[in-house]
C-alpha cells in the first residue's frame, strides 16, 4: 500500500459531472467557503494513443489535495473542464502548461470568460513574462521538482490520491537536472500546482458555482 493513499469521496459528493466530457473526477475534498483554491492542468492531444490530459486541485490555505481530473479529452474540452472545476472551487486560479497543446486549453478559456487566470512570472532565479499559463522547460523544470521535494520533506505536502503518489515514486533524476515526466501526467500538473501557489492566495475566494 501506498503510505497516505486512501479512496476518494463517493461518486455525485461534488457539484459537477464531467464524465460526458471524458473526464475522470475525483475529490478528496468538497470546496469550503472562504477557502482559496488553485487548478493547474498539463493537457494532452486528446487521442485514446496520447498520454492523459490531467488537473490537480490544491486549497491555498494548507496545500491540501482536494482534487484531480484525467482523461482522453482534447485541449478545448479540457480547458472547459478546468473552467467548471474551477467555478466549483470558489472560482478558483485556474492554469496549464502552455507549451505545445496549451493554446486550445487558453482558447477555450478566453471564450468562457473566465477569471481568475494563472500569469507566468518566473520561478527562482528566472524572469516572467506576464503572459498565461506555465512554460515548462528544462531550466526550470528542476526548480519545480525541488519545490515539491522540499514541501515533502517540510511535511507541507498533502495528497490521498494513490495514483499522484504512485507517479511521484516514478520520478526519476535522469542526471544534470533533468526529470522524465513526459508521461508522469499527474506530476506534471501538481508540479504546477506549486508554481502557483503564492498567486492563487492573491484572489479572494467566492461562492461555489453548481455546475452539471
Amino acid at each position: 500500500r501506498l503510505r497516505g493513499a486512501r479512496p476518494p469521496l463517493p461518486r455525485g459528493s461534488l457539484p459537477l459531472d464531467l464524465r460526458a466530457r471524458g473526464n475522470r473526477l475525483r475529490g478528496w475534498l468538497l470546496p469550503e467557503p472562504g477557502e482559496a483554491y488553485v487548478v493547474m492542468g498539463d493537457p494532452a492531444e486528446g487521442l485514446a494513443t496520447s498520454h492523459l490530459s490531467a488537473a490537480v486541485v490544491r486549497r491555498a490555505s494548507d496545500w491540501a489535495h482536494a482534487a484531480t481530473l484525467s482523461g482522453h479529452v482534447t485541449p478545448g474540452d479540457f480547458g472547459g473542464a478546468l473552467a467548471a472545476l474551477g467555478g466549483v472551487y470558489n472560482q478558483a486560479l485556474v492554469g496549464w502548461e502552455r507549451n505545445n497543446h496549451g493554446w486550445g486549453v487558453a482558447e477555450r478559456l478566453l471564450r468562457l470568460r473566465y477569471a481568475p487566470i494563472y500569469t507566468y512570472h518566473g520561478i527562482a532565479d528566472q524572469k516572467g513574462d506576464g503572459r498565461q499559463g506555465f512554460p515548462t522547460s528544462q531550466w526550470n523544470k528542476p526548480d519545480l521538482v525541488g519545490m515539491v521535494h522540499e514541501a515533502m520533506v517540510g511535511g507541507n505536502w498533502k495528497s490521498w490520491d494513490a495514483e499522484l503518489l504512485g507517479q511521484y515514486r516514478e520520478l526519476q533524476d535522469l542526471g544534470d537536472k533533468r526529470y522524465a515526466t513526459d508521461t508522469l501526467d499527474l506530476v506534471s500538473a501538481d508540479l504546477l500546482c506549486h508554481a502557483a501557489r503564492t498567486q492563487a492566495r492573491l484572489f479572494p475566494p467566492s461562492t461555489p458555482r453548481p455546475t452539471r
